[in-house]
């Protein structure tokens, strides 16, 4: 099973690139299946509900850290959504097209080892000044785990990952997508092995220039 994993802390843009690869022709399911925010920019979090639930059971959203589980438990718990995922649980998909399915939780950064190990895994990350993150933490008079402080967490377990998955990983500045949208469809497309039309890539593009 093929899996974009799309990386990065609260705030840092993540929903922007989680809607755009969609757009590009990645598999996210239906949207009852997606984590909807009280945020009016980015009601869509474009987090899959299932997968979330799995992220959430390994590690804490309130120390960005592990909990006390073994590793063959986090095993255990991504073998069991591919499954669920197979068995077309969460909607009918064409197996035969063998989509790439987009997923993301800002906490699966602690996860990339094992999500590497059980899906064939393209990284793209996304990154963002502390700064930006903390800004936006504060419109939305979130905790402080989710700013800068469990920005700087987040993106130490990233970085550790890219280090042994160079050629997995495709970066992304949130900026410099938010000002060149449609060459980073491009990018993004032909990172992943995507094949959109011209009006999926312009579609795809404009729903970044929104979030501008």
């Amino acid at each position: 099973m093929r899996v974009v994993l799309i990386c990065g802390p609260w705030g840092s843009g993540t929903s922007a690139v989680a809607g755009l690869t969609v757009g590009l022709g990645a598999l996210a399911f239906d949207r009852v299946f997606h984590f909807m925010t009280s945020d009016p920019r980015t009601p869509d979090s474009f987090e899959f509900i299932p997968f979330r639930e799995v992220v959430l059971r390994h590690v804490d959203e309130a120390s960005v850290a592990f909990k006390p589980t073994a590793p063959e438990t986090v095993q255990a718990s991504l073998d069991r959504l591919q499954q669920q995922i197979v068995r077309q649980e969460f909607g009918r998909y064409d197996i035969s097209r063998d989509p790439w399915i987009a997923l993301k939780h800002p906490l699966s950064a602690l996860l990339i080892r094992k999500i590497c190990d059980t899906f064939e895994t393209r990284l793209i990350y996304v990154m963002r000044s502390l700064e930006q993150i903390e800004q936006t933490r504060r419109r939305r008079r979130w905790p402080a785990n989710f700013g800068a402080e469990g920005a700087e967490v987040i993106y130490k377990h990233m970085e550790d990952a890219r280090a042994r998955r160079a050629n997995q990983t495709l970066v992304v500045n949130y900026n410099e997508l938010l000002a060149s949208p449609m060459d980073h469809a491009r990018r993004i497309a032909r990172f992943v092995g995507l094949k959109p039309s011209l009006a999926q890539m312009k579609q795809a593009a404009a729903f970044v220039s929104r979030k501008g």
